[in-house]
């Protein structure tokens, strides 16, 4: 009897797998009366295991039940179907020895991409005795080998098929995580299931007898997968969501935590080749837009010779709460004058809560010019943009005055006026100044004392 006022621990995993545990002892030995009103209990119509007395009489025979049973859980996992927008990563190991150096275990190395390669290194066992009784690292790390195009919102669907061979008859949930950068986008567990111990039967201390007669040409100490072929493999199939989002420019990487087995190695190849299918939610309202715009100089304008400063917004998307483990995030936009590859880029001054940037560009020689911009959250950028414009070939001294004079009158050179800008300029005429009648508005282009050009336009003012 247990007494207190603490509550007591999830057990969801544990009692799904006493509840499949009762399915199979149910479905071999048939019930019993468990609750004690006359009628045998069986849980056995539960499953959909199909398998009696004879199917656990001999070794070879507990290893195909063993096997079909996991399968079947696995499959029931999943129930969701690929979307038309999911992608899948396949997980592979690849060895990378010196020059000369023959591939092997000791120096593979495990990655995904979505390419079904047919090159991994497999199989290879790895060993922790700390697995057996808890997850305290992931055992398996894939990082992908390039970084994402498309943003995957929170939300999304990861599922994954995982196949694993151990070194003994074991009962192993695993859990996936997937990340992006140092980020935990989500995670999940999958169903405890049991695997058929088709690793060194002798060596590795396996409590499964190996099968008599041995196949042709194998010692019994040494890796069965080789001899035993897809029936070395177990299946493991389940999903999760992710709860915070990934922005194009990110690098993920899944992993995998198992509790339950001491040695083990992954799939990789042919029917048991391991993968993860991620189905991407829909984009939030708000988006995930990571962009930095170029307002000035824009597009083929034309800019006076001298100090040039570039000005634009910036789009930061919501990445979710910072947790306990994530990297402190620095969020910048990098420019770049003729140069695509940002090989000196600019930072600019930021200004975070109006989404908007500046940055001296300094004097730019006379002619054409792109600015190139993107944005950065520490070292994943934005795609880039860019702005083509030219520097003119005006001294720097220039400006532009306006006049308004009565029709058939001079312009008086006490009554000049600056307007605003130089190639783009504007004024503004207060027409009640001036009463009603037909003027003329002068405008003249001027280099320090020395009038360059002079122009002028017929208007009719009301007084009004």
């Amino acid at each position: 009897m247990l007494l207190g006022k603490m509550p007591l621990p999830v057990r969801e995993a544990e009692d799904r797998f006493f509840e499949i545990d009762r399915q199979i002892r149910d479905s071999i030995w048939g019930g019993y009366d468990r609750n004690a009103d006359g009628t045998t209990d069986s849980s056995a119509a539960l499953g959909a295991f199909n398998i009696g007395v004879v199917d656990v009489q001999t070794a070879a025979s507990t290893l195909v039940t063993i096997r079909r049973v996991a399968e079947t859980l696995a499959l029931a996992e999943l129930t969701q179907t690929n979307g038309a927008n999911a992608f899948t990563f396949y997980l592979h190991r690849g060895s990378e020895g010196e020059p000369g150096i023959e591939p092997s275990c000791a120096n593979a190395v495990t990655y995904m991409d979505q390419t079904d390669s047919t090159v991994d290194f497999e199989p290879c066992f790895t060993n922790r005795a700390t697995s057996v009784l808890a997850a305290f690292r992931p055992l398996g790390i894939w990082p992908s080998t390039t970084d994402t195009t498309t943003p995957i919102p929170s939300g999304s669907t990861v599922q994954v098929e995982l196949y694993l061979a151990t070194d003994q008859v074991s009962v192993v949930r695993p859990t996936g995580v997937l990340m992006a950068g140092d980020r935990e986008l989500g995670s999940g567990a999958g169903t405890p299931l049991p695997t058929i111990g088709s690793g060194p039967w002798i060596s590795q201390g396996s409590p499964v007898a190996p099968p008599e007669p041995l196949p042709s040409g194998v010692a019994i100490d040494e890796n069965q997968c080789q001899a035993l072929g897809e029936l070395c493999w177990n299946k493991f199939s389940w999903s999760f969501t992710t709860g915070r989002p990934a922005i194009a420019g990110e690098q993920l990487t899944f992993q995998v935590q198992m509790i339950g087995a001491r040695a083990w190695s992954f799939g990789y190849e042919g029917q048991h080749r391991s993968l993860i299918t991620i189905i991407p939610a829909p984009l939030p309202p708000t988006g995930l837009e990571f962009r930095a715009a170029i307002n000035s100089p824009a597009q083929d304008e034309e800019v006076p010779n001298g100090e040039v400063v570039a000005l634009g917004t910036v789009q930061f998307p919501d990445l979710g709460s910072t947790e306990a483990g994530d990297h402190p995030t620095r969020k910048h936009v990098e420019v770049s004058v003729d140069d695509p590859n940002f090989g000196s880029p600019i930072e600019a001054t930021l200004d975070e809560a109006s989404g908007t940037w500046s940055a001296p560009l300094g004097r730019l020689t006379t002619g054409a010019h792109t600015l190139y911009a993107r944005a950065a959250i520490d070292t994943n950028y934005s795609s880039i943009t860019s702005s083509s414009f030219t520097v003119s070939a005006l001294s720097g001294n220039e400006r532009v005055e306006w006049q308004v004079v009565a029709d058939g009158a001079a312009p008086d050179s006490a009554f000049w006026r600056a307007a605003n800008g130089l190639l783009q300029y504007s004024f503004e005429v207060n027409t009640t100044t001036y009463g009603r009648g037909t003027f003329q508005i002068y405008v003249r282009l001027m280099d320090g004392e020395t009038q360059l050009a002079i122009t002028s336009v017929t208007a009719r003012f009301s007084g009004r």
